[in-house]
């Protein structure tokens, strides 16, 4: 017996068919399937090979409909050859730089509908980085969403001054000043619809300021995330007074943890929603602070908090039942919580959550 779905539940079928497999083979069900999978299928695309990059900008050239279907769009940017160095890039597989660049933002620019936009960068030669960097600045003021990791000699001031819209921004430089002077420099005008902030330094924190942020994250894998106790009054101090909205969210990665941490957070942003910490060090060393009188006594004073999120280092020293233990005082002493995380990682990888 056939059963023919009314064209709403086929819509949500789709909706929930995560694997790209599977995608197609809905495209080559019917005419009414394909245009809903395709649809899906080029909402978000993601390429990290230079090849496929050159495809799909081909067709995507030659069809305005699936240009058009192109919400999202992550590249891993690749091997090229510099500038210098332009007799052997064919025998290394890869495209002369000016190539590369023209290939890349030719693609975007034929992209009508794109909203967000995510590099992540290998981009380690001078003039690539800043031939890049300017023609970041030239896109149109479209993006909602701008993600660029590992920018290392790149600058994101051209972009960020140029794309007017931008409500998300994640900026990871992996080095120790570059933000610094960087950010420092951009006008107070620019990007003022801003919500969302993640970068990996502390030095990015003035961005924040005269914005409607909502929601600041200092985390990632550099050398220069991490923020001392000693300093965290200072940036929280900065937090509290530079968003032209009270912040609901707030990551931070800190090193190392002691029982100065949580009252310190708790006396300048009393009214967080969700609170995340991260450290490099062994969940077994920094249980005792957590546990501690005095944060115990600085989740009494969260007025809002409802989620918590720890994440350290785990040696399998502890078992479940010692990390139960001290989630219970932490449960007790805030009546708004509803969830607490404590996530290990590491040679041993585990995950509690109340």
């Amino acid at each position: 017996m056939t059963v023919e779905l009314p064209y709403d539940i086929w819509v949500e079928v789709v909706c929930h068919v995560e694997d790209q497999c599977d995608l197609i083979h809905f495209c080559r069900t019917n005419s009414m399937l394909s245009q809903l999978t395709t649809r899906r299928l080029y909402t978000s695309v993601f390429f990290d090979n230079i090849v496929e990059i050159a495809k799909f900008y081909r067709t995507v050239g030659g069809n305005d409909l699936l240009a058009a279907h192109v919400i999202a769009l992550q590249l891993d940017l690749q091997r090229y050859a510099s500038f210098v160095n332009i007799s052997s890039y064919r025998r290394h597989g890869c495209l002369r730089a000016p190539s590369y660049l023209r290939l890349i933002f030719r693609l975007i620019g034929n992209l009508p509908n794109l909203k967000e936009l995510k590099f992540g960068s290998h981009l380690t030669d001078e003039l690539m980085s800043q031939s890049f960097s300017i023609n970041l600045g030239q896109m149109r003021p479209r993006l909602t969403n701008f993600t660029f990791t590992r920018l290392l000699e790149c600058s994101a001031l051209p972009v960020l001054r140029s794309q007017s819209s931008l409500e998300s921004l994640c900026l990871h430089y992996f080095t120790a000043t570059n933000s610094v002077v960087e950010l420092a420099d951009l006008s107070s005008d620019a990007i003022p619809r801003l919500r969302r902030f993640i970068c990996d330094s502390p030095s990015s924190i003035p961005l924040v300021r005269g914005r409607p942020v909502e929601e600041f994250c200092l985390m990632g894998n550099g050398p220069f995330t991490a923020i001392n106790p000693g300093h965290l009054s200072f940036y929280l101090a900065h937090l509290r007074n530079a968003s032209s909205r009270c912040l609901q969210k707030l990551e931070l990665s800190i090193q190392p943890i002691d029982s100065t941490v949580l009252p310190q957070i708790e006396h300048a942003l009393p009214d967080i929603m969700e609170l995340s910490i991260s450290t490099r060090e062994p969940v077994q060393w920094v249980l005792p602070a957590l546990t501690s009188s005095r944060t115990l006594d600085a989740f009494r004073g969260f007025t809002q908090l409802h989620t918590f999120k720890f994440y350290a280092t785990n040696t399998g020293a502890l078992t479940r039942n010692d990390l139960h233990a001290a989630m219970d005082p932490i449960c007790d002493a805030c009546d708004t919580l509803k969830m607490i995380e404590i996530q290990e990682t590491g040679a041993y990888k585990n995950f509690f959550a109340l």
